[in-house]
């Protein structure tokens, strides 16, 4: 016979204040540091959304991080609702060469917020190359297909 747990009388539910964030492990999501500044996600799907919030208090927040310039926030700009941009997709080729994966979870309205915010910053990159990727999950984010080890090779 099973003795009862203590916490057979709560639903899961209520052993948090704060729901679970299952996805936090995944930091190259919900935001991308370029240079000296940091680029903050718009995610694609409702359970990963507070990544980014989190993300923000961090930068915010934290002695080592505050004052790094925000290069891009989706929150703070006029982009559509729609407008998604993970990290996954973002790949710093070089200090002036950026990739975005046109994505599952990129779209192109989030491509243009971004594209616009690194135009009002001097030392944001110069180029961005938009990499358009079949919409299945086996290519979710362009660093699933290629990532940068060096200079001048990639995986």
């Amino acid at each position: 016979m099973t003795r009862p747990s203590q916490f057979d009388q709560f639903e899961a539910s209520e052993l948090f204040s704060v729901a679970p964030v299952p996805n936090w492990c995944f930091q190259r999501d919900p935001q991308v540091v370029l240079g000296n500044g940091v680029v903050f996600g718009a995610m694609a799907t409702a359970a990963r959304r507070r990544e980014s919030d989190l993300s923000r208090a961090i930068f915010r927040f934290h002695p080592d991080l505050h004052a790094a310039p925000i290069l891009h926030d989706p929150a703070a700009v006029a982009a559509p609702q729609d407008a998604f941009l993970e990290g996954g997709d973002v790949l710093v080729l070089s200090p002036d060469v950026v990739a975005v994966g046109n994505s599952e979870r990129t779209n192109r309205d989030g491509i243009q917020a971004l594209a616009q915010s690194l135009r009002e910053h001097e030392a944001s990159p110069r180029w961005l190359l938009v990499v358009e990727l079949p919409k299945r999950r086996a290519y979710m984010h362009l660093d699933t297909l290629m990532t940068p080890v060096d200079r001048d090779a990639c995986l």
